[in-house]
This record gives C-alpha cells, sequence and structure tokens, in this order.
C-alpha cells in the first residue's frame, strides 16, 4: 500500500486535487482506494462524492468504531472514503496515543487497500499525516500574496521532516506554462532558505465546478461528466509509479 498526503494552504483546493486523484486511480488502475479526510475542523470531502457517512475519522479516534467500519463506498468501484466526522474544534491537535491508534490503523488497512491517500489541507496534525506519506504533495496557487503562505508551509514540513521530497501540483492556473512558471518561482524562494527536495507534478485550470472552498452543493455529478480525465490518470500514475515516471519538472497540465 501506498500512502499520499495532500496538504495546502486555506483555499488552495486541496480537497478538490484529493477527490480527483482518488478518482483516477480508482478509475485507471481499478486499485483499491481509501481517501481519508483528517481535517478534524472543516472536512468536507465526503461532499465530493455526494456520501453522508455514519461515523468517521473521529469517531476511530473516540474507539467507537474501527477505520474500516468508518469507510463509505462511493460510485466509483474500489473507491472508498473515510470523513472527519467532527467539525467541532479546528484546533484540535491528535494526542500521542491517537498518533499511535492511527498508525496502527494505518498498518492493519495494507492488506485490504493499494493507495491510501489523506487530505490535510492546512490542519493542525497535517505534519503527523504528512509523515505518514510515502509522497508529501503540496497544493498550491500563484499569486504574490500567495507564495508567502505556501513558502512558509514548506519551511515547517522541511523542519518536521528533514531532507523530505514534495510534490508540487500548481493549482488554478490559465495554463501548463503558467503551472511552471508558478513552480520556479516558488522553488526559487524556497532553494536557499529550506532543506527540501522539490518536484513538479503538474498544473490544474482553475474550474469553477470544481471548487470545494465557494460551494456546498454536491460535486459527484460534476466529477463524473464525461471530458478529458487522460492527464489526471497521467498525474495518478506518476505518483504510484515514480521509478518509471518521465523526468521531475515536466508534469502534465491536469483538465
Amino acid at each position: 500500500m501506498q500512502v499520499i498526503t495532500v496538504v495546502g494552504s486555506n483555499g488552495a483546493g486541496s480537497t478538490t486535487v484529493s477527490a480527483r486523484l482518488a478518482i483516477a486511480v480508482a478509475a485507471a488502475a481499478g486499485g483499491r482506494v481509501v481517501v481519508l479526510d483528517s481535517d478534524l475542523g472543516f472536512g468536507n470531502l465526503e461532499r465530493a462524492f455526494s456520501v453522508i457517512p455514519s461515523c468517521g475519522l473521529a469517531d476511530v479516534l473516540a474507539g467507537r468504531c474501527s477505520l474500516m467500519d468508518a469507510m463509505e463506498a462511493t460510485a466509483w468501484p474500489g473507491l472508498r472514503v473515510v470523513a472527519s466526522g467532527s467539525h467541532s474544534d479546528p484546533t484540535r491537535v491528535l494526542s500521542a496515543a491517537e498518533r499511535l491508534l492511527l498508525q496502527q490503523a494505518v498498518e492493519d488497512l495494507r492488506p485490504d487497500c493499494d493507495l491510501l491517500l489523506i487530505d490535510t489541507g492546512i490542519s493542525p496534525n497535517l505534519f503527523f499525516f504528512a509523515g505518514l506519506a510515502d509522497c508529501p504533495v503540496l497544493v498550491m496557487t500563484p499569486g504574490q500574496d500567495t507564495y508567502g503562505k505556501h513558502a512558509a508551509l514548506l519551511t515547517a514540513l522541511a523542519a518536521k521532516l528533514p531532507r523530505i521530497a514534495v510534490e508540487v501540483l500548481v493549482n488554478r492556473v490559465e495554463d501548463h506554462a503558467n503551472g511552471m512558471e508558478a513552480f520556479a518561482v516558488m522553488a526559487g524562494l524556497c532553494s536557499a532558505t529550506i532543506a527540501a527536495d522539490l518536484h513538479y507534478l503538474g498544473a490544474l485550470p482553475f474550474d469553477g465546478r470544481l471548487d470545494l472552498t465557494r460551494r456546498t452543493a454536491h460535486l459527484a455529478g460534476t466529477l463524473m461528466a464525461p471530458g478529458p480525465h487522460e492527464a489526471v490518470d497521467q498525474i495518478a500514475v506518476r505518483l504510484l509509479t515514480p521509478s518509471a515516471a518521465p523526468a521531475r519538472g515536466h508534469g502534465p497540465l491536469l483538465r
């Protein structure tokens, strides 16, 4: 089982990216995929799949159910979602006992899952979940008012997880060239100050239909609508099989 953690500052769109990547793996590779919403304060990942969960991560931490019990089936065969299960305390930090419980739950999941994709956003526990990952993915948006936030997040990640390798996906851009430009700016800002290995994963053009931060309606219909998904599939393949992937710095444009 591979573990991928998606992080991003507020408004960057990490939840939408998590949903699309999970769908791409489940649809293209036919794998057993679990996508977990770890944001106990403002998690809303279940909306992307039109799922009404009976329990979630908060219930797992409270001992009311297991991680397996918290998994809800979706419209995509092989893809299950675990909701956060609580919106009561956005500042909640997991205790040492809760971290151990989740580490064991992830280990227990390995025989029944090919990919565990964790959406953390900017939750207080993102460093713990990033530490669980084989591959952290940073979702960033371009703009002079956002580069500082992304650089601060990368600085914190590198401090907590020295020599970390981070895949960077640029969200809400006009085209591939804009994505490459934004990544170059970010890499330039960070190259002299943090010990992190940054790789350009790709770019996602702005699509208001998929903006979970500005909508409350279910988005399963939009995510399932016909459209060009080849580039999304390529991103998923690159994440799952990095040794066979093209040279970093040439990620495809997500559409």
